[in-house]
């Protein structure tokens, strides 16, 4: 059957398993040609050994995707996004706009009927002021246009409701059948409220409603289905309403909602839910990621799409609406995602409220101390400031609900009488006379890690000074909790100087503030991204601040396979656990997390090479099945994967261990020539081979001096196993490389000290006394 006898028929007769052995054949077909077309989706599918990979829909926002010469691609649409988010970019070239016009027609016209209707349009035409580029919004505007005799656009350019223009619509149809479209949340917040607010009763009983989109925004105000409905009836009379799901990624072929309730599949498209755990498929009713194919991309790769939503198949071919296909339901976004969806959940102001004056510094919450601190200076390792973090290891470590965070458990153990005196040492060994602190310091702590604030708290008390520590807004229960020792500590009168000058509080990021705080200061402690840490030391603090800056730092790890390979099995598992401890506990988003192990063969055959790098992923992959396969992770995991085959060069198939561990070899130097398109090797600057959530980059070296050339200033940390640091640090300077600031065993990677980054914290956050 071809394609265009295939879509003669109606949109909802043809059963599953017909469909299906169509869509085999066409999405092969398919695929092949964006493969030749598409060199970016070419190295995904070729790397991730599949035929027809699904992209995950982040990846439109990220990469531009086309695979039609550019000046055919006439039309580009973008996705929804708030304010200052990335959206997805859609090219279109007139076959493929005209098929998803097409679709959607047939798809709409299955519950609207053949006739054209007038069209009253919940939306402003600024939605269509540019005919070449426009929205989701304006895309369905337009699709759906093509269903209508005449249309009117209720809202203006302010999007405000035009009473006019609504009194005219109802004039002129004259209560014969006529449909209504706009978007979800757009319809909730200007055309509801105005109604209401206008006290007249309208009557759109002959209208039937079509929505779409924005049902994050609605849940975040908890508003529901029925609400929404009910909203429409009391406010206007309208009973018949749609709601269909989307994306602007396949846009065309939507899924419109039944009398039932259930979302339906056409035959220009289909619908799977995946385990997140490995991309499996679900059964009836199992929620897990909604996946999506269509054969109407023809000028994009975006025929198989996997969507930050969840959601359930329902049923296949049997829903009592009698229409064919797999039905399914949406849950809701994956939690964390970034807003997106098949409408611009654009942010609008209220319509007849004035928005308050903004306060010029938000609120704070303190969370332990007093805030604001009194500055008050005391020795370096003062009797007071030792014990009160003996007392606080003490608690810590005699509570047993500690141990559900083993985050706070490292902070108590760190804390231990033994550890503060060989700190103390090391500090009277670089500084034999007596020190004392520089005043106020303020922390700005890192928000991917959620103790660390307590660390730089204790390293400047160590040094003798007061401390204001700003705690990232996210509520990590692990740090509330320890806040709470804290705060019942600094309650004792034994440290009430101590609560009188440190404080532990959280606010919204504001630079006003962070300007007034940072005045008073003598020394700013930074911690966080890049960017996080240019953007607050670009913030004006007193003229004689010491700024400590701790911004994202990439590390390694550095195994000598013929080490591994004498191990026993009991050393292996125990390394694959060490290992997972400096990786997986923190997301592999520490600064001091390895993402590229790099394999020391020395003259070992590559089948023994091998064997020894297979049993150590395969080791981590089964102490990483502790790690719960978060649907946020997964899918941020899956664009970062999909986005390293298409920006680095010279890497091999991907190895999965179900979605807790992929692992991206580089190929070998002498491979990499004659591959069939990967010429150039390895040119990416190792702090660019980006992993997080358990993905993982390789590549084999003969020796240590081989690893030099991939270094540079980012890198922090080296797990090493199996070269001793004393080693591996000669061998770097033996080969005049001065970088990597950490050389460590595996499993204390993420162990804190209070020189990190060659900045020694007791010495520079102190002064002679």
């Amino acid at each position: 059957m071809t394609r265009d006898e295939f879509c003669s028929q109606k949109p909802f007769s043809v059963p599953q398993d017909e469909k299906e052995a169509f869509f085999a054949k066409t999405i092969q077909e398919l695929t092949a040609y964006h493969r030749t077309h598409c060199k970016p989706y070419d190295r995904i599918c070729r790397n991730l050994s599949q035929e027809a990979p699904y992209l995950p829909v982040s990846l439109f926002k990220t990469v531009d995707l086309i695979s039609v010469p550019a000046e055919t691609a006439s039309l580009q649409m973008t996705s929804s996004g708030t304010s200052g988010q990335s959206v997805s970019r859609i090219f279109l070239d007139g076959e493929t706009a005209a098929g998803q016009r097409k679709a959607l027609c047939s798809i709409a016209g299955d519950f609207l009927g053949p006739r054209r209707l007038p069209m009253l349009i919940l939306d402003s035409p600024s939605a269509l002021s540019d005919p070449s580029s426009f929205s989701a919004r304006g895309a369905g505007i337009l699709g759906f246009s093509a269903l209508s005799s005449r249309r009117y656009y209720l809202l203006d350019e302010h999007m405000n409701v035009r009473f006019s223009e609504l009194e005219r619509f109802i004039e002129e149809t004259a209560g014969a059948p006529a449909f209504a479209f706009g978007f979800t949340s757009i319809i909730w917040s200007r055309f509801c409220p105005a109604l209401s607010h206008f006290g007249k009763a309208w009557d759109l009983s002959n209208v039937h409603l079509i929505h779409g989109g924005g049902w994050k925004k609605m849940k975040d105000q908890a508003v529901s289905s029925d609400t929404f409905k009910d909203a429409l009836r009391s406010l206007c009379g309208i009973t018949k309403v749609t709601n269909y799901y989307g994306m602007v990624e396949q846009t065309g072929s939507i899924f419109m909602e039944c009398e039932c309730g259930h979302l339906h599949a056409s035959l220009y498209s289909d619908v799977e839910i995946l385990r997140p755990s490995d991309f499996t498929p679900c059964g009836i009713r199992e929620q897990g990621l909604i996946a999506l194919r269509s054969f109407l991309p023809h000028s994009y790769p975006g025929h198989c799409i996997l969507t930050e939503d969840l959601g359930r198949l329902l049923g296949t071919d049997d829903c009592p609406c009698g229409r064919k296909g797999r039905y399914f339901t949406v849950d809701g976004r994956i939690p964390q995602a970034v807003i997106r969806g098949c409408s611009d959940t654009v942010e609008l102001p209220a319509p007849s409220i004035p928005e308050p004056d903004r306060m010029p510094t938000p609120s704070v919450q303190v969370l332990a101390g007093t805030y604001p601190p009194h500055t008050e200076v005391f020795p370096a390792f003062s009797q007071q400031a030792e014990g009160f973090l003996q007392k606080l290891s003490q608690n810590i470590l005699g509570n047993q609900e500690a141990r559900n965070y083993p985050d706070v458990y490292a902070f108590g153990f760190w804390c231990r009488k033994s550890h503060l005196h060989s700190l103390k040492k090391r500090l009277l060994e670089s500084a034999p006379s007596s020190r004392q602190g520089l005043g106020l310091v303020l922390h700005i702590a890192p928000s991917n890690m959620p103790v660390m604030f307590a660390y730089s708290f204790a390293a400047s008390l160590l040094a003798g000074n007061s401390n204001l520590v700003r705690l990232s807004g996210k509520s990590f229960p692990e740090a509330l909790w320890l806040c709470g020792q804290i705060e019942n500590l600094l309650a004792l009168p034994e440290f009430e100087s101590l609560r009188r000058s440190n404080s532990f509080v959280t606010f919204p990021h504001d630079n006003d503030l962070i300007t007034a705080l940072s005045s008073g200061c003598s020394a700013r402690l930074l911690w966080g991204s890049n960017s996080t840490v240019r953007k607050i030391h670009s913030i004006p603090a007193s003229d004689n601040c010491l700024d400590l800056l701790f911004p994202g730092r990439y590390s390694i790890a550095v195994f000598d396979v013929s080490f591994l390979e004498q191990m026993d099995d009991e050393d292996f598992q125990m390394l694959a656990r060490h290992f997972y401890q400096d990786t997986y506990e923190a997301d592999q988003n520490a600064c001091s997390s390895p993402k590229t192990v790099f394999w020391l063969t020395g003259l070992l055959p590559g089948a023994r090479v091998q064997a020894v790098k297979t049993a150590f992923w395969t080791s981590l992959s089964r102490e990483a099945e502790r790690y719960a396969p978060d649907p946020w992770k997964v899918m941020e995991k899956y664009h970062t994967l999909c986005l390293n085959q298409i920006l680095l060069d010279g890497l091999a198939p991907v190895e999965q261990y179900g979605n807790h561990l992929w692992v991206c070899p580089f190929r070998p130097a002498s491979a990499t020539a004659t591959d069939l398109s990967d010429t150039r090797g390895i040119s990416a600057p190792i702090d660019t081979w980006n992993g997080r959530f358990g993905l993982f980059f390789e590549l084999e070296l003969a020796g240590l001096p081989d690893l030099v050339p991939y270094l540079n200033a980012t890198v922090q940390t080296a797990v090493s196993a199996g070269i001793t640091p004393a080693a591996f640090r000669k061998a770097l300077d033996d080969n005049g490389c001065h970088w990597i600031d950490r050389i460590v065993v595996p499993g204390e990677a993420l162990q804190f000290d209070t020189i990190w980054d060659r900045k020694d914290l007791l010495l520079l956050l102190s002064k002679h006394s």
